[in-house]
């Protein structure tokens, strides 16, 4: 993971030196608030959820969620380059021997090309790469027996634990944004904006390693993929300015 975000970096780095060097005709950023909706799918999370000892056949995730966050870039002729973060959560789900709330977040470098740029609209297509992590809270509420995320560990009755992991994350997406308001500088465009961002999230855990929120780590299952796909209504202010 540390070897791709340095590659990252690098690679957006000698990309905005390019546009320094082959004499970019404008420049600034913006950033913004996000709030919207995701699905999301853990497919390998859930096989192991289902198993007897733990959550059962009766256990179904709640894919439909909500997603909150923020991100900005810096404009570098066409070139955007920034960083975002996100939160997802999911509806609790109850069987009948227990009840499971899940909720993830990323933190993201992200790169944009500008497709176009006029005194009311910004369109451009944008990718990232950082980190995830998903946490999942379960609570056993069966008292017929304990609940085994790790084969060697019970959750007893009325126990409540919290377990997390941490992996790579990275998106894809096409991102509007329109200038509802402008700025009356001479040849400045910009201001208080808004805008809708389309894309999906994936994620990967490459480690089996939970950790709890009593610092014990648990065994769980391994190489979970997961993907989310999102739409956000984005609200923040920024502007466009020529470079001289």
């Amino acid at each position: 993971m540390f070897k791709g975000l340095v590659f990252f970096g690098v690679f957006c780095s000698c990309l905005s030196l390019w546009a320094q060097n082959t004499g970019v005709k404008q420049g600034g950023g913006f950033g913004h608030f996000q709030a919207g909706v995701s699905l999301g799918y853990y497919p390998s999370l859930t096989s192991y959820l289902v198993r007897p000892d733990i959550l059962g056949d009766s256990y179904s995730p709640q894919n439909q969620g909500i997603q909150l966050g923020g991100g900005g870039y810096g404009l570098v002729g066409k070139i955007l380059i920034g960083g975002s973060g996100y939160f997802s959560g999911f509806k609790p789900v109850t069987t009948d021997s227990a009840s499971a709330s899940f909720s993830s977040g990323a933190g993201l470098f992200n790169m944009g090309y500008l497709l176009k740029n006029n005194e009311k609209w910004l369109l451009f297509p944008y990718a990232g790469i950082g980190g995830s992590g998903i946490t999942l809270k379960l609570s056993n509420q069966s008292d017929s027996g304990g609940i085994y995320f790790d084969s060697q560990k019970e959750i007893s009755f009325g126990e409540i634990s919290r377990l997390s992991i941490g992996g790579i994350a990275y998106e894809v997406g096409f991102s509007v944004k329109y200038f509802i308001t402008r700025l009356s500088e001479e040849n400045l465009h910009g201001g208080l904006m808004v805008g809708l961002d389309l894309g999906c999230q994936n994620a990967l855990f490459v480690r089996n390693k939970w950790a709890d929120g009593k610092g014990q780590e648990l065994r769980g299952p391994d190489r979970i993929q997961g993907f989310l796909p999102y739409i956000r209504i984005t609200l923040g202010g920024g502007g466009v300015y020529p470079v001289r």
